[in-house]
């Protein structure tokens, strides 16, 4: 009983070492997909949501109100060969959908605990016709009732706008959300990507509102201001460019709008001594600007000034380091860049078709759990195998033995 004892604890031990190893390997491998793919997934997961619930309309209404802001957006995108008139009429019949409902099932009373009510009932009509994936333009993503953080504050200022209140854009570093004010003049804050576009309050000391001395940032804007920052925003994906140079000459304070200039001289290797010394003093207050440190690195490294230029792009942090900002480290010489820059545009281009873009922390944590599984993987093929042989063989000899004492 001794001997067969030992011979069972060894196979259970094999067995709890292998399943053991497999299942890291498993969870390592799960792991890396969820952190490659978290926006896809989660924009996927949305849309599904959205298809369950959403109720088409009979009848299709696709006036144009040049006093919506929405209105004016998805006909500026038509003007500057962004969308068709196609997409432009489906874009005008989802968002005159949304005000519809809004004016049909959001009772309006003006007093401070009437508008909050509202605001969260115009949300949720909000949810009902437009789920939360990352946007640009306003048209192309309207049409097919996707909408983010930019596109939803323009539709909620639309419908506060129809009860005769004036609401705000508010921009954050990489975000925006809606803004009004109360019976005190004080400004009331929501948020409006909450539960895939439903919306709640916004809480200033989430991490999801990065914090940010230039002024641009945190100061309501009304919906003048916000055409004109949205011309910057279709800078790139505008047919007949917009006049970027005249945009940011007539709002130099802006940082947004300075952003996509700095990026376009950039872009072009336009960018001068005096503009890259401004650029450098503006980094005092706009530091979390992405743009503006690439496009002054580039000048350093055109310049020889590659210490320099390090430093500053030392300053980027992993989660807002796309595309232009990998490409620049591997340009820099960076030995992990390098190597990894074949890859990353792999997949970043499949993230583009459809989602956001990739991120190098994204990238990177993806990459860490794939060799964890990998290296698990390969253990799970060599050790146990080993084993199990060390234990055939050990039983053989025992039988071998056996035989010979009889």
């Amino acid at each position: 009983m001794d001997g067969v004892g030992k011979f069972t604890k060894k196979w259970f031990e094999w067995a709890f070492q292998t399943s053991g190893m497999l299942s890291f390997c498993i969870f390592c491998a799960w792991i890396a997909f969820e952190i490659f793919f978290s926006s896809l997934l989660d924009s996927k997961s949305n849309e599904r949501d959205f298809v369950k619930r959403y109720l088409s309309p009979e009848v299709t209404n696709v006036t144009f109100n040049d006093g919506y802001l929405t209105h004016r957006l998805i006909k500026m995108d038509l003007n500057y060969g962004i969308t068709t008139v196609p997409i432009q009429q489906k874009a005008l019949g989802n968002v005159n959908q949304f005000l519809e409902e809004v004016s049909n099932k959001c009772p309006w009373q003006d007093t401070d605990k009437g508008v909050f009510s509202y605001v969260a009932c115009a949300n949720e009509r909000l949810h009902d016709i437009f789920y939360y994936t990352p946007s640009v333009d306003v048209s192309n993503n309207y049409a097919i009732h996707r909408s983010d953080c930019d596109t939803n504050t323009y539709l909620m200022m639309d419908a506060l706008k129809m009860k005769g209140r004036y609401a705000y854009i508010i921009y954050a570093p990489g975000h925006a959300f809606l803004a009004w004010k109360d019976s005190f003049g004080n400004l009331n804050y929501w948020e409006t990507t909450s539960g895939n576009n439903k919306g709640q309050l916004a809480s200033l000391s989430d991490k999801l509102y990065d914090k940010a001395f230039e002024r641009t940032y945190y100061t309501p804007v009304n919906d003048v201001k916000a055409e004109k920052i949205y011309n910057a925003l279709i800078y790139t994906k505008s047919q007949v460019r917009v006049d970027i140079a005249r945009l940011y000459n007539d709002n130099r304070d802006n940082a947004i709008i300075s952003d996509w200039y700095f990026s376009a001289r950039d872009e072009k290797k336009k960018i001068t001594r005096d503009e890259a010394q401004l650029i450098i003093s503006l980094l005092n207050t706009d530091f979390t600007s992405v743009d503006k440190k690439l496009a002054v690195v580039h000048y350093m490294m055109q310049h020889n000034q590659k210490e320099n230029a390090s430093v500053i792009f030392g300053t980027i942090p992993y989660e807002k380091c796309g595309r232009d900002c990998f490409v620049t480290g591997a340009d820099m010489g960076n030995v992990v860049y390098i190597f990894f820059r074949k890859p990353f545009l792999i997949y970043d281009d499949f993230l583009r078709k459809h989602a956001s873009g990739a991120y190098l922390n994204d990238f990177y944590g993806g990459v860490f759990f794939s060799i964890s599984a990998l290296i698990f993987g390969v253990c799970v093929l060599i050790l146990p195998r080993r084993s199990f042989i060390k234990i055939k063989n050990s039983t053989e000899n025992k039988n071998h033995s056996d035989a010979t004492v009889a």
